[in-house]
């Protein structure tokens, strides 16, 4: 037994170790590019713009993906929007929806949207779109709005289903570009406290975003492995 906790507590220690490292170094950023990159691609605009439901609304996700949702509509004026989010207990699909009147909101007209509420997951949603579109995947263009650690993920897996026309638009955070260090100028003979942490945007708001952002990528890279190993991808 005492073999196992020194064995448990070596590998939390080493991978808290090598968590701390690439947040450092910035590697989450690099492995949270490759999983948002676009690996469809057809010409023209798209049929269907179909939104991948996040945290629902209002949340981070939620909100970014509505409102990436709501530019491509207004970009592409005739092609439909496809809301794939769980239906919630008590709501019908026809019903109003958080995220159908966030996009109302944003000018998208409620004609053009409908809904994919019985999917749990991304494997099950890209089925029900199919079922949705039923003849129509071999000639429908879609275009898939998603967080940029879900898009590698949700457009094999509508290719999978069926659909051989596929793009992604990942909704990328935009950063701040103001100056926000505090504390004065930095006196590197005598360093205070104040001006250490306040001209260090590492310790502050970096660090912190990749420690956050390395969980996130390393959630999706163990939901991949699980896609291919159930072969839904």
């Amino acid at each position: 037994m005492k073999r196992v906790i020194d064995a448990i507590v070596r590998f939390v220690g080493w991978t808290t170790i090598f968590l701390l490292m690439a947040a450092l170094l910035g590697l989450p950023w690099k492995v949270y590019g490759w999983l948002g990159r676009d690996i469809g691609g057809y010409e023209g605009a798209p049929d269907v713009i179909v939104m991948m439901g996040g945290g629902g609304i209002p949340s981070e996700s939620g909100l970014m993906r509505t409102w990436q949702t709501a530019r491509e509509a207004t970009r592409f004026p005739r092609a439909r929007v496809l809301v794939a989010h769980p239906i919630e207990e008590g709501e019908s699909d026809k019903s109003p929806n958080p995220i159908v009147k966030e996009l109302v909101l944003r000018g998208v007209s409620e004609s053009r949207i409908f809904r994919e509420g019985k999917g749990r997951h991304t494997r099950e949603q890209a089925d029900r779109a199919r079922e949705l579109l039923d003849g129509m995947e071999d000639r429908v263009r879609l275009l898939i709005v998603t967080s940029p650690e879900h898009m590698r993920r949700s457009l094999l897996s509508f290719k999978k289903a069926g659909f051989t026309h596929v793009r992604g638009r990942a909704v990328m955070p935009q950063a701040i570009e103001a100056d926000l260090s505090y504390g004065g100028e930095a006196d590197a003979t005598k360093p205070s406290a104040e001006s250490l942490v306040g001209h260090s945007l590492m310790l502050r708001y970096r660090l912190w975003d990749n420690l956050g952002l390395t969980i996130r990528v390393s959630r999706e890279l163990a939901a991949l492995a699980y896609y291919r190993a159930k072969g839904w991808i």
